[in-house]
């Protein structure tokens, strides 16, 4: 018998490659495809599957006449399917046996003139503070509020670009973290991209608390000039003094894309921190006692200084804080370093401290927060009508005394007469 329609000789292979980054293409064990016989989306499968060897081989052989096309059914190695590659009328993976055994592609093959059949990377996606990106997941880095704060988004284009359907890049900041709009800019290689051009930025009517979305507007020009290449988008930001003190703030960064087959997302994220501290102004009692003392005290007026370089430098932003009714108050939005209190005006009716008695220093660290948290008591003594000193202090202070036990002996009388 011999079947007309049929040649037990006719053999196709090819070769299954995989881009590396910075690297030249390598063959790609293990991607599994299926083969069809009919119209690339309409064909009928040939019910096996056919898997890659170590050096990126896929053979079939005892081909029929007619037309076929190759589908991948699942990649390796963490690299991406094509588009061109599925069971659709685009599919690039086609070819025909002949009746007279001789194999054919058409125009839009990818087989024709030998071109290869690639899995290519995923994109890369990563979010740094300017200048630390060996610091990602082990630093929280710690900043003054307002202090403009320089943010990196770096993503690894992938060779095929040209393919995605999209690529977007958006940041969405802590509620207490503002970024300036318009110190946005997005480069590769060092070249600055033309908005409006290359890509489109969004700032408004945004889902999801982002801040701003980048979205490449992919051509054939704009893939030639990123694929393979890197992406940085470059903004800076402030903390605000909506930031809690002492708590870490986190900002996550996010790359969607699709390269017409995967739809995707990475997220990466930095958190930065600001101290502060919280401080009471209590009365400290009778001639520096607690006697009659430990309320808060308002009204009691202090300049921040930051030691620097053995040098004490007012902080402007707290030149004159103000305790409150209740004796409290706080200074926050700082980074770590050493910090002292020195009081200028004392609550009426209370002395105002001379000399180191007026300073109160303590040390904001981003390993001790625990401290930082600790609330720190700064305490005044009133104010004396008469110059107290030596035995006459020791004569004032008995006096009140046994004042204050005479006025208790009498009022436990007059309870006990109540009673």
């Amino acid at each position: 018998l011999y079947p007309k329609n049929k040649t037990t000789s006719i053999k196709f292979d090819f070769t299954k490659m995989q881009s590396i980054k910075n690297d030249k293409n390598k063959a790609l064990k293990d991607a599994v495809f299926n083969l069809y016989k009919g119209e690339a989306g309409k064909g009928k499968l040939i019910p096996w599957d056919i898997k890659s060897d170590e050096a990126g081989k896929i053979s079939v052989v005892d081909l029929e006449v007619g037309n076929y096309y190759f589908v991948e059914k699942s990649s390796a190695n963490g690299k991406l399917i094509s588009k061109h590659y599925l069971n659709d009328a685009n599919n690039k993976l086609t070819f025909s046996v002949g009746k007279d055994a001789n194999i054919t592609f058409n125009e839009t093959s990818f087989f024709k003139d030998s071109k290869n059949v690639v899995n290519y990377e995923k994109p890369e996606f990563r979010k740094d503070i300017t200048g630390f990106p060996e610091d990602i997941d082990k630093v929280v880095h710690n900043y003054d509020e307002d202090e403009a704060i320089p943010f990196d988004l770096k993503t690894y284009v992938p060779k095929d670009i040209k393919d995605y359907q999209q690529f977007k890049i958006s940041d969405v900041p802590d509620k207490s973290v503002e970024i300036d709009k318009t110190s946005i800019n997005v480069k590769v290689d060092g070249t600055v991209l033309e908005k409006d051009k290359d890509y489109e930025l969004i700032t408004e009517k945004l889902d999801g608390n982002k801040a701003f979305e980048v979205k490449l507007k992919i051509s054939d020009a704009l893939a030639e000039k990123i694929s393979g290449k890197e992406i940085v988008v470059n903004y800076k930001a402030k903390i605000t003094d909506k930031a809690e003190m002492n708590k870490v703030l986190e900002n996550t960064a996010e790359l969607n894309y699709n390269n017409g087959v995967t739809t995707d997302k990475i997220q990466d994220k930095e958190q930065i921190e600001t101290y502060g501290k919280k401080f009471v102004k209590k009365d400290a009692g009778l001639w520096g006692t607690t006697l009659l003392g430990e309320g808060g005290l308002k009204d009691a007026h202090f300049r921040l200084e930051k030691e620097n370089k053995g040098n004490w430098e007012i902080v402007e932003k707290f030149k004159d804080v103000v305790s409150k009714e209740d004796g409290s108050f706080e200074i926050k939005g700082l980074k770590e370093g050493k910090y002292r209190l020195v009081e200028t005006k004392a609550p009426e009716g209370f002395r105002l401290p001379d000399g180191d008695d007026a300073i109160t220093e303590f040390t904001l660290d981003a390993k001790l927060k625990d401290a930082n948290n600790k609330v720190l008591n700064v305490k005044n003594s009133k104010d004396t009508p008469l110059p107290v000193t030596g035995l006459d202090a020791m004569g004032y202070t008995v006096v009140a005394t046994v004042g204050l036990l005479g006025v208790a002996i009498v009022t436990k009388k007059k309870k006990e007469v109540n009673a």
